[in-house]
């Protein structure tokens, strides 16, 4: 048997309605900074970094750097080319994005507190676990489902965040490592010459099924710490029989507004689509069958919050 849906028949004029356009999200996305893998330098620190010709998913300022790290990084070179780019793109056109950074930024707000002690001189670190998951919800339940009997050799997949924690919910305490403090530290800086020395900076780590982790900043503006306080709850509309209902803003509804809109996306005016890779179809397949690993576990966690995934239409043919 195999699954097949129907989507909301509002889903494309309620996205267009609140979407970003691509030009707007192009143009910012030098913003998100790169650190060289081995001294730690900043882009924009007078480096001008330039990535692994094998894998392109690590940076250095200069070759020496380069051969410098080369003893560690072969171990993984090899299979991060074999992977292909991963989330690197992906999470810098999320941060482009003024509206999904703004919801990320009232989850942090509402993660540390932001919105009553906003605490800017405070390193503050969150782990975001993220995957990339079919466009289409009948390709992502025929894969949990099926697991290796269901595939497609080009299936269209979407970034999507799975789980939110640091230090505050459960995270191990660690302190920052020197390159999330060199982040850090930089960010903090640029954000006091932009004149916003009073809103905290989070570094941020997008983690892609335990493989692949992206490290960036966000910067919790004042509008993102003033809807944290006025705490405006999310009105819902039902696929299935249309009615509203309203949900308390907080991390879980924020996240999944922020995963609906891009699952809304049917054109990629988000830049937030990618082919998916047999890693990313491996790791709905053991969430599928409950593998006691941190990215499955992750991914499950999402699935018993979001709706799509317990109301979402779908018609078993047999």
């Amino acid at each position: 048997m195999m699954f097949v849906s129907k989507p909301h028949p509002d889903r494309r004029q309620q996205f267009r309605a609140v979407a970003v356009p691509t030009r707007e999200i192009r143009e910012p996305r030098s913003s998100v900074s790169s650190i060289c893998n081995n001294c730690n330098k900043v882009a924009g620190e007078g480096a001008e970094l330039r990535t692994c010709s094998g894998c392109k998913s690590v940076s250095y300022c200069n070759r020496g750097c380069q051969r410098a790290h080369w003893a560690k990084h072969k171990l993984h070179c090899g299979q991060a080319a074999a992977e292909g780019p991963g989330i690197k793109k992906l999470v810098a056109n999320f941060k482009a994005n003024r509206m999904l950074s703004h919801f990320l930024q009232v989850c942090l707000a509402l993660e540390f507190d932001l919105h009553t002690s906003p605490s800017p001189d405070t390193p503050f670190f969150v782990n975001i676990d993220v995957g990339i998951e079919p466009c289409k919800i009948t390709d992502f339940m025929n894969l949990f489902t099926h697991g290796a009997k269901f595939d497609k050799a080009i299936m269209e997949g979407m970034l999507q965040l799975d789980h939110l924690a640091s230090e505050r919910s459960g995270m191990p305490s660690r302190p920052l490592t020197a390159t999330q403090r060199t982040v850090w530290e930089f960010a903090r800086e640029e954000s006091r010459k932009a004149g916003s020395g009073e809103n905290a900076v989070v570094v941020v780590q997008f983690l892609n099924n335990c493989s692949q982790a992206i490290t960036c900043t966000f910067v919790v503006t004042d509008e993102a710490l003033e809807e944290a306080r006025e705490a405006e709850p999310f009105v819902v509309g039902s696929a299935l029989t249309g009615a509203k209902t309203t949900q308390p803003l907080n991390i879980n509804t924020c996240l999944e507004f922020i995963n609906t809109h891009i699952r809304s996306d049917v054109r990629n005016q988000l830049l937030l689509r990618a082919d998916m890779r047999d890693s990313d179809k491996q790791l709905i397949r053991d969430a599928g069958r409950d593998k006691n690993a941190h990215a499955p576990q992750a991914l499950l966690l999402k699935m018993k919050r979001e709706s799509v995934y317990v109301s979402h239409p779908i018609v078993v043919n047999v």
